[in-house]
């Protein structure tokens, strides 16, 4: 029964890999003992470029599922009007400058990272993941820009994780989902054999004890942070908030302030 199964999921692997249809190998397990956190640490062991992503509802209770994300084999970002591409990060910290405007180097992105059919599998099982900072209106909007960027951060910033584990809180099981794309390979058979090593490598991680930490020598408190304006400011611009709304300008706005510790 086993291998028949495991005959049939490779028979359909290869029949879409054979179309070029990139592809999602798969397996899931119990994992009424494990914890995102713990299953993190274990997994991701300090490797740069990996997250865990936990769903909340409500901004109370914790949602169904919590998402890690492991050995991405893309990066993209966005600084201004330049869009960026490291295809080689575990290798790599160079970026490639791409000659779209960003808007389309993302919907270009997309495509290219357009996967079959999930079915059943959880969601977020493939994708791209990552933030959009307030600036990357100004690619689709014609908006003011009188604060000057001050910090050197990104944009936008997003990862093509192709390792994925997906913990159901409801099921209590994790799900771990490795990407294929068959432009990356010669025959199905390397590629599927691949996935599941990869695969298996996690599932051993996860098995093992924790990384052993070392505890930080310094005992000095951390200095106060320090706002990016005075409160005067803030206040009024908490004041000028009230007054657009009072007049029918606005029904909301988000105001902010940024704080560093030096």
């Amino acid at each position: 029964m086993i291998n028949d199964a495991a005959d049939n999921a490779f028979a359909a692997f290869a029949e879409g890999f054979a179309g070029g249809t990139p592809q999602l190998v798969s397996r899931e397990l119990v994992a009424d003992t494990q914890t995102p956190v713990s299953a993190y640490l274990r997994l991701a062991a300090g490797s740069r470029n990996t997250f865990l992503l936990e769903s909340v509802e409500g901004g109370e209770i914790r949602g169904r599922f919590s998402v890690i994300g492991l050995s991405p084999d893309l990066i993209w970002r966005c600084r201004g009007s330049v869009a960026e591409i490291n295809r080689d990060p575990a290798n790599s910290g160079e970026f490639s400058a791409d000659s779209r405007a960003p808007i389309d180097s993302l919907r270009a992105l997309m495509a290219e990272s357009a996967m079959a059919d999930t079915e059943n599998l959880p969601p977020m099982s493939a994708g791209l993941f990552g933030y959009f900072g307030y600036d990357m209106i100004r690619h689709i909007e014609a908006i003011p820009n009188a604060n000057p960027a001050v910090i050197d951060t990104p944009d936008s910033m997003l990862v093509r994780p192709s390792l994925i584990a997906i913990f159901d809180r409801l099921k209590d099981s994790i799900t771990f989902v490795f990407q294929v794309r068959p432009a990356e390979w010669d025959e199905p058979q390397a590629a599927w054999s691949h996935a599941q090593d990869r695969i298996a490598a996690a599932l051993d991680a996860l098995d093992a004890p924790m990384p052993p930490t070392e505890a930080g020598e310094s005992t000095a408190p951390l200095p106060d942070p320090r706002s990016n304006m005075e409160q005067g400011d803030f206040l009024a611009m908490v004041d000028a908030a009230k007054d657009c709304i009072r007049a029918g300008d606005i029904f909301q706005v988000v105001l902010s302030q940024r704080f560093s510790i030096p």
